[in-house]
């Protein structure tokens, strides 16, 4: 029997093919069959979906693909997330908000659609802005839909340093409004000590936990401790299989302890960033974890 690692990876080295391929049909069939599997929605986007979109992106900068192509595999993701949304989603819940946006001058933004969708899933309404616009109108759209948090997408260096400007000016409008910021540029950079912003994640799950707890609501999602308890699961036997304590492992990974030991009993969310530095001092990736 293959193992659910595998079979994962197999899903979306087929969804990849899909989209090399030019096939919205194809794409739509690999999830689907995911999904009639028994792998979560949210897996679905998290390991098969956002792994294929980073896979194209490398072909296209290696010149492995052709730009056209690569802008034809995205909008083949983008339509298949929203096949998905309409089957996944609940019924909107009128207390909670939340405004998802990329940042100025942001070339990526389906990391950002991928954690609208999210909240989507759990019955949140959502504004989701495909790209960001001039901030007078961004300032209206907040002040209109009154959102508890805006969440803002930075990928690249550049758009990390403009990010305190921005977030002086949300801070200046009369809606009060929490204000989250993810996204890859946080993988390799931190988040300069002058932006005053009110939660930092680095991934979709991530995202909707400090969403909720911005929002002061409790964290009830029955594909997320399956999830987690198999990565803890995945992190203990690795470990061992290498002889390694946890302490050691921690170092490593420049993490602590306690947070390790919370990780692999399944109690604790873990990032993206945590994982892929948890992965290298263990000498695997993090496709082996998750």
């Amino acid at each position: 029997m293959r193992s659910r690692n595998t079979v994962l990876k197999s899903f979306e080295s087929r969804y990849v093919q899909a989209l090399r391929a030019g096939s919205c049909e194809q794409a739509a069939t690999v999830t689907q069959e995911a999904l009639v599997s028994g792998v979560c929605i949210k897996k679905v986007y998290l390991g098969i979906i956002m792994p294929a979109s980073r896979e194209i992106g490398e072909l296209l900068s290696r010149s492995e693909i052709a730009p056209d192509a690569a802008n034809l595999a995205t909008q083949i993701i983008l339509s298949d997330m929203a096949r998905l949304r309409r089957s996944y989603r609940k019924p909107m819940r009128d207390e909670i908000r939340a405004m998802i946006t990329p940042h100025e001058g942001e070339p990526h933004f389906l990391a950002a659609r991928a954690v609208a969708d999210f909240l989507l899933f759990e019955g949140w309404q959502v504004e989701f802005l495909s790209s960001y616009p001039a901030f007078e109108v961004l300032a209206g759209q907040i002040e209109s839909f009154k959102p508890h948090v805006v969440g803002i997408s930075v990928s690249t260096m550049e758009s990390l340093q403009r990010l305190d400007s921005t977030v002086k000016k949300i801070r200046g409008l009369a809606h009060p409004t929490k204000i989250l910021i993810g996204g890859e540029a946080l993988d390799e950079h931190s988040l300069p000590a002058e932006v005053a912003v009110d939660a930092v994640c680095e991934d979709a799950f991530c995202a909707v936990y400090q969403i909720r707890r911005l929002c002061g609501l409790g964290f009830e999602d029955p594909a997320l401790d399956p999830f987690l308890k198999g990565i803890g699961e995945r992190i203990l036997a690795c470990r061992k299989e290498r002889h390694l304590s946890q302490k050691e492992v921690a170092s490593l990974a420049g993490i602590d302890r306690a947070y390790l030991s919370s990780v692999e009993s399944g109690k604790q969310n873990v990032t993206v960033g945590a994982l892929m530095r948890i992965a290298r001092a263990l000498e695997i990736t993090v496709e082996e974890l998750i």
